[in-house]
């Protein structure tokens, strides 16, 4: 049996005491690295305003290119409703009456996220914007055409600048920054 440079062959300490930790030692350990493992996994998913400014410009875009293909394989026209804090999806009701298209999971209704509003520009004009829009302003038609002319502007606060959705070159929707440049 090994024994140690003092010739002791136990774990016993002069005063008769083992040695090793304590329980409340190895406790507060482990809840310290719990703490810094908590933090950073917190901090690695915090994602910055405009990473989620992109994010739901990027999610808007892919639901408008949607929109339009639905529009033209169902042969009707679909319609986009905005309102300070998100948008809603519409389509033609039995008698003809706009609905919204809140049971389906691709269209239903989105909400931005408290720090974000946006600002829609029908023909260059801003408009305001009811809470609960009952109609579309924006429509897709079955023959591939958005009308009327318009866009959409994202902002992180009042009066911060953010990113623009808009029809580009043939239709294609790009976002930009407010000066146009593309992402």
């Amino acid at each position: 049996m090994p024994t140690s440079a003092t010739g002791r062959t136990d774990p016993v300490r002069r005063n008769g005491q083992t040695a090793g930790f304590t329980l409340i030692e190895v406790m507060v350990v482990l809840v310290i690295i719990g703490v810094l493992v908590g933090m950073a996994t917190l901090s690695m998913n915090q994602r910055s305003g405009e990473e989620r400014l992109e994010e739901e410009a990027e999610r808007l875009r892919a639901l408008v290119g949607l929109a339009r293909e639905q529009a033209i394989v169902r042969g009707r026209e679909l319609g986009l409703g905005f309102s300070p804090g998100g948008y809603r999806f519409f389509t033609r009701g039995p008698e003809g009456e706009w609905q919204v298209m809140a049971g389906d999971a691709v269209f239903r209704p989105r909400a931005l996220p408290a720090d974000m509003a946006l600002t829609l520009r029908l023909d260059g004009t801003a408009v305001i914007l009811d809470d609960e829009p009952a109609e579309p302003q924006v429509f897709f038609l079955p023959t591939d055409e958005m009308v009327p002319a318009w866009r959409v502007e994202f902002e992180r606060g009042p009066g911060e600048p953010g990113l623009v959705l808009a029809p580009g070159e043939f239709g294609r929707l790009q976002v930009s920054d407010v000066d146009g440049e593309a992402w």
